[in-house]
């Protein structure tokens, strides 16, 4: 059930708005291309399922796969999940074979290969990598959808689970080549994320989409002690036609994801869902649970007709529901916010709505409050530190009625973090661009697709462009970089901020040169110790090249051991010196301590800094 849960879904029209090229050449991609860089070298990573059929992902010289390996997740014939691994040769072999492109795709009807199933990983894979050439059959020979990387070699691991980045990670060392990963879920393997990036780990970046949690559905309620809370109904119009997929010969109807609630109201608030057949399920907000749990409240997977929901539980405050249907909707449905068994105090409840039916629009009533927030719709995932994490921004028109050509997607994720890092890191073309077809008609030559899901892989080839240059730059370094060129606009407002992050991707150095002399920003902070490796003692360098006037910053620096332990805190050094000058330095003395690695951390009001230090005795 993979595709209609976890992805971040999008939906596409087949239309022609907004060439790619243009998207590339306002990200700044020319810039590298003029240099002679174009991918080569380097890794891409994709984590969906993608056609490997499509020419865009073979060499347009030789005819082989540009695919080195790929492992899908497949079903087999009682319905268990297995792997599949499928190195070049294998592809080519598949390449070269008498198939025509809908056998091709149909042989296998149990599995994932389906093209239905793999248009999201598809066209990640082409914004990141596709050379401009087109589907294997049909006479289309050309699109002129070319991606940011058009002579990188690919990794395809089909999903999320599993020692996904470790698999990329163990092939690119085969090769001795850096590598660049997207992925575009609602989670993602944040282990692996955090053993392979980060400080001092050369040649290894992972890119996130933000989500499609959006701000603007978001409400406030606040409600008295001893209230029936509140009830949300939702009617069948114009739910009742919506298909989303099928998976074998089932067909299935999503009628609500990322139904994201906020609570700090202990153990004296439950949610309950209500379906069409009257049956409910209730859970107290607080229950624990590992990974998704999933409840059935018609049948199975297997019936004729269900109804599942599925619940995840993110941080201490923050929850997660899917809720999707095998058979079409003929009656209405109800999520009730009821009192626990406490008494139950006054307290402020935030929902945050996002319905992917009718293009994203919010459906249904909206509960009580009018007030819109504007923090935390991002889920844990995206907010990973090592991650550089990607909303969007309008790039072409598709609904004039909602649409504004540079603004930010009215569905892009929201940060900060829980504990007010910067997240996004930034954002990118997400709306309104043309991208590789992937479906075999021949009237199909680009679609126009939406969601952060497309804007991430923007930033993955940028990031792979920036391991060309420099393979032994790490994903800090990479991060920095491009939140160093991010641009602003008329929209985005002073730099950073929870929405647009430290702004909108760019790689040419110029044009943020240029931006920065009409568009207020705040620079981003550098932070690191010199001497490293030091005996004992080293100087933590930082310079904060623009302090809003009047702004009293409150930072902190403290080190820790590698176990997370604190052993030094010397935020007092470093308030009393750096922050009145806006740049400075903060001696540190180890003496006392062992040998060995460390990890110091700088924590400012907008981001969240850290360095690794080796202290040698």
């Amino acid at each position: 059930m993979r595709l209609f849960v976890s992805i971040l879904f999008l939906f596409c029209f087949v239309l022609s708005l907004a060439a790619f090229e243009a998207v590339r050449n306002e990200i700044g991609i020319p810039y590298y291309e003029q240099q002679g860089y174009h991918g080569a070298g380097v890794i891409l990573g994709v984590v969906d399922d993608v056609d490997i059929t499509l020419n865009d992902f073979r060499d347009p010289a030789t005819g082989h796969t540009r695919i080195i390996a790929y492992k899908r997740y497949y079903l087999n014939e009682q319905g268990v999940g297995q792997w599949d691994i499928w190195d070049s040769v294998r592809i080519d072999s598949l390449l070269a074979a008498d198939y025509t492109y809908n056998q091709y795709h149909d042989f296998d009807t149990t599995t994932l290969f389906h093209h239905r199933k793999n248009d999201h990983g598809t066209i990640i894979a082409g914004i990141m990598g596709g050379n401009g050439t087109t589907l294997q059959a049909d006479g289309i020979t050309q699109t002129g959808v070319m991606g940011v990387c058009p002579a990188s070699r690919f990794i395809i691991v089909s999903r999320p689970y599993d020692s996904s980045l470790y698999f990329i990670d163990s092939i690119a060392q085969r090769y001795g080549l850096p590598w660049s990963s997207n992925i575009s879920w609602t989670i993602g393997p944040e282990n692996e994320v955090k053993m392979l990036t980060g400080v001092g780990k050369p040649g290894k970046v992972v890119v996130a989409a933000a989500g499609n949690n959006n701000f603007k559905n978001t409400r406030k309620i606040v409600f008295a002690p001893g209230d029936t809370l509140k009830s949300l109904t939702f009617d069948p119009t114009p739910l009742d036609s919506h298909i989303v997929g099928t998976i074998g010969h089932t067909t299935y109807y999503f009628y609500m994801t990322s139904f994201n609630l906020v609570y700090t109201g202990g153990h004296a608030f439950k949610t309950q869902f209500r379906t069409q057949y009257a049956e409910k399920k209730e859970f107290a907000f607080t229950d624990s649970m590992t990974g998704d749990s999933s409840w059935y409240l018609r049948g199975d997977a297997t019936a004729s007709t269900f109804e599942e929901f599925k619940v995840r539980k993110y941080h201490i405050t923050h929850q997660q529901f899917d809720f999707y249907i095998q058979a079409p909707r003929t009656g209405n449905w109800y999520v009730d916010f009821i009192k626990g068994a406490d008494p139950i105090e006054p307290e402020t409840l935030e929902l945050s709505f996002t319905w992917k039916v009718d293009n994203y629009q919010p459906y249904g009533e909206v509960a009580l409050g009018t007030n819109d927030i504007s923090r935390h719709t991002m889920v844990d995932f995206a907010l990973l530190d090592e991650l550089i994490t990607v909303g969007g921004n309008v790039h072409g028109i598709i609904d004039g009625s909602r649409d504004t050509v540079g603004d930010i997607c009215y569905y892009s994720g929201v940060g900060p973090s829980f504990n007010d890092r910067i997240k996004p890191d930034l954002v990118a073309p997400a709306h309104g661009m043309d991208v590789l077809a992937v479906h075999n008609l021949s009237s199909m030559v680009s679609l126009v697709f939406f969601g952060t899901s497309f804007s991430a892989p923007l930033a993955a080839g940028a990031a792979a462009l920036l391991l060309e240059e420099d393979s032994t730059r790490d994903a800090a370094q990479i991060k920095a970089i491009l939140t160093e060129r991010a641009v602003a606009n008329e929209f985005s407002g002073t730099l950073p901020n929870e929405v647009w992050g430290y702004g909108i991707l760019n790689l040419d150095p110029s044009k943020t040169d240029q931006e920065r002399m009409t568009v207020p920003r705040v620079s981003a902070p550098l932070f690191f110790a010199q001497p490293n490796p030091f005996n004992p003692e080293t100087v933590f360098r930082f310079s904060l090249e623009q302090v809003r006037a009047g702004e009293r910053l409150k930072g902190c620096l403290r080190v820790f051991n590698v176990q997370g332990a604190l052993v030094a805190d010397i935020s007092k050094s470093f308030r009393q010196g750096a922050l009145r000058s806006g740049q400075g330095t903060v001696r540190w003395d180890a003496s006392g301590l062992a040998s060995g690695v460390y990890f110091a951390e700088l924590v400012l009001p907008s981001r969240r800094l850290s360095t690794r230090l080796l202290y040698l005795r």
